[in-house]
């Protein structure tokens, strides 16, 4: 759905800090349109509330109902019953990474964001 929303458009990145890890926190625009608050809405995306201090008061209330809103409608990953939240994901896959003594899945792909 991302892919279909930003493939082969124009894409504008609202930089609002860099990170300790030196990567963009910010909103990615594509045709004036903010291409997360769109995946909210379709249920396809977690409003992290780790950067809500960095966003307007108006931009975390659209974000915060866009993700009730979907909630309630039951669509994209609100469908399940009981949905994982990525962050949950990586620390269990880390966890278990570190238990076995081997690297989680796509470690070695990882590094400084494209710019």
């Amino acid at each position: 759905a991302l892919l279909a929303l930003l493939h082969q458009r124009e894409v504008r990145v609202e930089v609002v800090k860099t990170d300790r890890f030196d990567r963009w926190v910010g909103r990615v625009l594509v045709e004036n349109r903010d291409a997360g608050l769109a995946q909210l809405r379709a249920g396809l995306a977690w409003h992290f509330t780790r950067y809500d201090a960095d966003l307007s008061p108006a931009v975390r209330r659209r974000y915060a109902r866009a993700e009730r809103q979907a909630r309630l409608r039951a669509i994209g990953l609100w469908r399940d019953s009981a949905p994982q939240p990525p962050w949950e994901h990586r620390a269990r896959a880390r966890a278990a990474a570190g238990a076995s003594g081997l690297a989680p899945a796509g470690a070695a792909a990882l590094g400084n964001p494209v710019r």
